[in-house]
């Protein structure tokens, strides 16, 4: 990020709130957290509650419209659902209850407002940020024949992702966000003994790979998730390089006892105009902020957004360059040369249609003193490649 550039939006990115399992003081933190954060978008992964009861789905959401009410501005209030919330325990299944049936009490109690916006299907773009800036797409993992606590996406959801993430609403943002519960990367949660490694086996994303390969070839930015209750995020691309998304798991931030031995935990996730992206990830107890554990991340560097445009550049302008500089050389007299360079340039193979001149050196006949006022003359100097040469 430079410095100076203007914020997009602040995202408090929460999970796996167990309810009925969440103390006082733990709100309390989360209130006072985001109360001096002042976030634009409270993004809730899932599990919500312990179990799928009505009753138990309106405490938890009677608490967040609390929450974010209290917030100046108010914040838009995101919300999808884990295994917890459409499922007694989290993990029994009904195998002939239809879908609706299964998220009937999760999707009667988030019914969504001018506020709220729960997902309702399986695929769901969910709100934008000023301007559409920010696409969220939410992806429903939890689903009602998964055995026990592990999720997966189905084929149908996977095209139906691929349609929205080619989509307009989707391109034309400049942060692309996916939301979804289970884990699609492994966690450093350590499970002690054989009880806790069978258990960890039963909470696993079936088809993450399938998932996270939809992700980069759509060139996404984050993809939030919970469900381990175990805090961290990793970068991840395919072995072919080029672009990657950084996955950003939050521990529980309410529930009493948190799997992760710094405490329980949310994510303040900060987006620039210039494309980059920052993250706080704040831990703490029931009486106070744990500072030794809370640390500051790069997810989106320059350097990450320099070379998803130069990917994106040369799609359009059918050549790729390695690197690409810029610089200005002063004249005794005050005259300026720019020059742009294009280093380790090659062609693509395009046929023989219509190829666009490159600009090589730029020159600029008003002095630098005068920088701000109208140039009243320019000369530019270019060169046409053909279009089956590979290199130069």
């Amino acid at each position: 990020m430079l410095l100076g550039v203007k914020r997009v939006a602040r995202i408090a990115h929460l999970s796996d709130l167990h309810y009925e399992e969440s103390e006082p003081g733990l709100r309390s933190q989360v209130e006072n957290i985001l109360h001096g954060a002042k976030p634009d978008f409270v993004v809730v992964t899932g599990d919500l509650v312990e179990t799928n009861k009505p009753r138990e789905l309106g405490y938890a959401k009677d608490w967040l419209d609390s929450l974010v009410a209290k917030l100046t501005p108010r914040p838009r209030l995101i919300v999808i659902p884990g295994n917890h919330d459409l499922k007694p325990w989290g993990t029994l299944g009904v195998p002939l209850q239809s879908r609706r049936s299964a998220c009937a009490p999760f999707l009667d109690t988030f019914r969504g407002d001018d506020r709220t916006t729960p997902i309702k299907k399986g695929v769901e773009v969910l709100a934008g940020g000023p301007g559409a800036e920010i696409c969220f797409i939410g992806v429903w993992s939890a689903q009602k024949t998964s055995i026990l606590a592990t999720g997966n996406v189905t084929s149908d959801q996977l095209q139906e992702l691929d349609t929205v993430l080619a989509g307009d609403e989707a391109k034309r943002a400049l942060f692309r966000i996916v939301l979804v519960h289970h884990h699609p990367l492994p966690t450093r949660y350590k499970p002690k003994g054989y009880v806790q490694q069978y258990s960890n086996s039963l909470m696993a994303f079936h088809n993450a790979g399938q998932f996270l390969e939809s992700m980069v070839r759509h060139e996404c930015d984050l993809v939030l998730h919970g469900h381990r209750h175990f805090a961290g995020h990793a970068q991840y691309s395919l072995e072919t390089g080029g672009h990657g998304v950084s996955v950003i798991s939050a521990g529980t931030a309410t529930r009493r006892d948190s799997d992760d031995q710094r405490g329980n935990h949310l994510n303040l996730i900060d987006l620039f105009y210039d494309g980059t992206a920052r993250m706080e990830s704040r831990f703490f107890s029931d009486s106070h902020p744990r500072e030794d554990a809370t640390r500051e991340f790069e997810l989106i560097r320059l350097v990450d957004v320099a070379r998803k445009r130069n990917v994106l550049a040369a799609q359009a302008c059918h050549y790729r360059a390695a690197a690409v500089r810029k610089w200005v050389t002063v004249g005794q007299n005050g005259y300026s040369d720019i020059v742009v360079q294009f280093q380790s340039c090659g062609a693509l193979d395009v046929g023989e249609g219509n190829v666009p001149e490159m600009p090589i050196k730029l020159s600029s006949g008003t002095p630098t003193c005068a920088r701000g006022t109208h140039l009243t003359s320019a000369t530019s100097s270019s060169f046409r490649r053909p279009a089956l040469v590979s290199t130069w």
